[in-house]
């Protein structure tokens, strides 16, 4: 299973989504911005129809008002012309009326006298005629009426239509006074609807203006072509509109054009007209295509704007991707990928070979060499263990210094076997670093999946207990059997059982115990040796080199130290109680509390709020502590020992420290450990241990053997001037009263050690 790149690309499901989303956001916004334009403008067009349609019926009125008025006119001056007329009296005569005629503007002035005879006129031609029966003058004569005004009729005499008038005068004779029909009509010829349509279109953009008849028939129209070019269904559509709707408008096509049509029903017309106002749409469209052109260049600029930036997330979030699941240094996917990785699996679970590869000794080659050489050597490592990837194997960076194979195969153990094998074949050459041929060991541990499959975290631990189990035993590979978890949960337990007991302060859990120390000559006691213990509820009695190296691995031990201190000075408050000042007592401090910064400091402040005084302490180091940050926890025992408290190099003789480098400590006392007091056996090991005090006592230095448990042990330590003995001689680890009780008892059986 080769290295994939699957997590390093971002789902594509919020980028795609919202994308898609998009588009369609942009084709529904092109649809409804052209579907927008063109309402639009239709209703423009129905408002300019509808303007048109209230010019028309207000024309119409006009029209109606035209006629009364003309009506009035011609009547006021057939009355006017007759008036004047039979107000000439005996003066009338045929030049008279020719003369009134002219000054009146109107066409024929005739006198008729009581029988009926046309005597004088402005018309030579119709002079001399005469009133039959049955004649409109006939029947005016006739009427008790002194006026009338005629309709259009055509005069007997000469064939021209009139528009006549009549008035009785007193004599007995009338005056009639006519005007041309055509001087009429062409006054009102301007108020006809063929001439009011045409009128309406020069002042509005309509093709054609048409006005129909309730079943929709061309009554008049300033089309050349009087007729609808439409079909029956067409038609039949828009009078089915028009019954509900004042107003209807459609896009239709007349021959090859296309063209928007309003149409409104004209209530104000007692007929119950439409008026019909066509109008082209190449306007329209060329107006859509514009718009429509110009908001969709800006609609894909947006579109382009947002799909750059949606691009530009997508690249950031891989690159950060990138960055959260692969290791920097090596290009390796690293834990978070291997998280991602296993919860896509099927249900969580993993059915193959996990292989946890771990350099030995990674932390010493940075110190020794430098973390630029590990980094180098970190690199080497992965390219060497990528020599084994093919399609079922997966290679990750778990942490500092291990790394995780993983391989999907049914043969597990066969697996294991050609994994295990081939890792360790990889690293039997040194490798070459800095011109430098470095060896480089590593220890394996592996784990096999059920049939059903594993999480990785099982896996996983059990992979890790398998590698601590291999550490333990000295092997560079060793396979997880179910044995060893009983193990890693013990491990567990105690590590619970400690959390409870520090959070509770339990000192039935965890305790201290006092290891007196007493003096070169053995007559008194000078110290104690804070000792820890812990007394299980799961497991009982635990040793101390099994329990405080859990806490090492589980970062508790500087809480663990802490809590031992604080025992520790309880033991020291009641020391003081019983008048027993002079006695020291000596703790173990880890490196953990060594490196914090207010160590020093804080510890001198508690000394004085418990009221004790520093030289009643003694701080108890190791050789490994001073491996690193050497000058810096120099510093901080200088202060110690300014302050009158008094610092041990524990475990003398078996780590690091030279002579040498005790010139350059800050100590008052070394500890010997017992394994050169138990070799206190013949000439030359006891050699060694009387150089080693003589040196010391050279440097000015306190010396305590530890581990003293035979007669003869003591008696060389005392003749090669040791300054204090510790061990089973004179007692085992004590709790807190008998300790006391052996400080109390210790002057009265100093004769019998003696």
């Amino acid at each position: 299973m080769k290295n994939n790149r699957k997590l390093e690309t971002p789902d594509l499901k919020p980028y795609l989504i919202p994308l898609i989303l998009l588009c369609g956001i942009f084709l529904v916004t092109s649809f409804f911005l052209m579907s927008g334009i063109r309402q639009h403008y239709y209703e423009l067009k129905k408002e300019e129809a509808l303007k048109i349609a209230r010019s028309y019926g207000q024309s119409l009125e006009k029209f109606k008002e035209a006629e009364a008025i003309i009506e009035g006119l011609l009547e006021e001056k057939i009355r006017v012309s007759s008036s004047m007329a039979s107000g000439a009296g005996e003066e009338l005569s045929s030049d008279l009326l020719e003369k009134m005629a002219l000054e009146l503007d109107i066409d024929e002035l005739d006198y008729y006298d009581e029988d009926g005879v046309l005597l004088y006129s402005n018309l030579p031609e119709v002079i001399g005629w005469k009133i039959y029966e049955g004649h409109p003058i006939d029947r005016f004569i006739k009427s008790d009426a002194l006026f009338l005004v005629e309709d259009l009729r055509q005069d007997v005499i000469t064939g021209n239509y009139y528009k006549y008038g009549y008035l009785k005068v007193p004599s007995g004779g009338l005056i009639q006074v006519g005007l041309r029909a055509d001087r009429v009509q062409s006054f009102l010829a301007q108020y006809e609807v063929d001439h009011l349509l045409s009128e309406m279109k020069e002042n509005q953009d309509a093709l054609s203006i048409s006005l129909l008849s309730e079943e929709l028939a061309v009554l008049a129209s300033t089309k050349e072509n009087k007729h609808l070019d439409m079909t029956e269904k067409e038609l039949a559509m828009i009078r089915a509109s028009l019954k509900t709707e004042k107003e209807y408008g459609a896009v239709l096509s007349e021959g090859e054009q296309l063209m928007y049509k309003v149409f409104l029903r004209l209530d104000e017309v007692e007929s119950g007209d439409t008026l019909a106002v066509s109008y082209t749409m190449e306007e329209t469209l060329s107006t859509i295509r514009t718009v429509t052109t110009y908001g969709l260049l800006v609609l894909v600029l947006v579109f382009s704007v947002l799909l750059f930036s949606i691009r530009v997330s997508y690249e950031k979030n891989k690159k950060l991707r990138r960055i959260a699941f692969y290791d920097s240094l090596t290009d390796l996917p690293n834990r978070e990928y291997l998280k991602e990785w296993s919860r896509r699996q099927d249900q969580g679970t993993f059915q193959g070979t996990l292989v946890l590869v771990n350099i030995l000794n990674f932390k010493h080659i940075n110190v020794a060499y430098g973390y630029d050489f590990g980094d180098l050597l970190l690199k080497e490592v992965a390219k060497r263990l990528q020599k084994l990837q093919k399609k079922n194997l997966l290679l990750f960076r778990f942490s500092v210094d291990r790394f995780i194979l993983l391989c999907r195969d049914a043969n597990q153990r066969i697996t294991y076997d050609w994994m295990a094998k081939k890792v360790l074949e990889l690293f039997e050459e040194p490798m070459r670093i800095k011109d430098l041929d470095f060896p480089v060991q590593i220890t394996l541990g592996g784990a096999l999946s059920t049939d059903r499959g594993e999480k990785i975290t099982e896996l996983l631990k059990f992979a890790t207990v398998a590698l601590e189990e291999g550490r333990k035993k000295e092997r560079k590979e060793m396979l997880y059997e179910k044995e060893m978890i009983d193990l890693f949960r013990r491990e567990e337990i105690l590590l619970k059982e400690m959390r409870e007991a520090i959070e509770k302060k339990d000192q039935s859990t965890l305790y201290l115990a006092f290891q007196p120390i007493l003096s070169g000559n053995g007559e008194e006691v000078v110290a104690f040796e804070a000792l820890a213990r812990m007394n299980s509820q799961s497991f009982g009695p635990v040793s101390p080199m099994e329990f405080i190296e859990v806490a090492e691995k589980n970062q508790l031990i500087q809480r663990l130290s802490d809590c031992i201190l604080d025992c520790a000075l309880d033991f020291m408050k009641e020391l003081r109680r019983q008048g027993k000042s002079h006695l020291r007592v000596a703790v173990n401090v880890s490196g953990y509390q060594l490196l914090k910064e207010d160590f020093s400091e804080s510890l001198l402040r508690r000394l004085k709020s418990e009221g004790i005084r520093p030289q009643m302490l003694e701080v108890e180091i190791t050789e490994s502590v001073l491996l690193e940050n050497f000058q810096h926890l120099n510093d901080k025992l200088k202060k110690l020992r300014g302050s009158g408290v008094r610092v041990a190099l524990d475990d003398f003789g078996t780590g690091y420290s030279s002579f040498m480098r005790l010139q350059e400590l800050h100590l008052d006392t070394i500890k010997i450990d017992q394994a050169f007091i138990r070799r206190i056996k013949n000439e030359k090991e006891e050699t060694l241990v009387s150089d080693m005090i003589q040196m010391a006592h050279r440097l000015k230095l306190q010396v305590v053997a530890e581990g003293v448990e035979e007669e003869h042990q003591r008696k060389n330590l005392i003749h090669f001037g040791c300054d204090a003995l510790q061990g089973y001689y004179y007692a085992k680890p004590l709790t807190p009263e008998e300790a006391l009780l052996f400080a109390d008892r210790f002057k009265e059986a100093k004769d019998f050690f003696g």
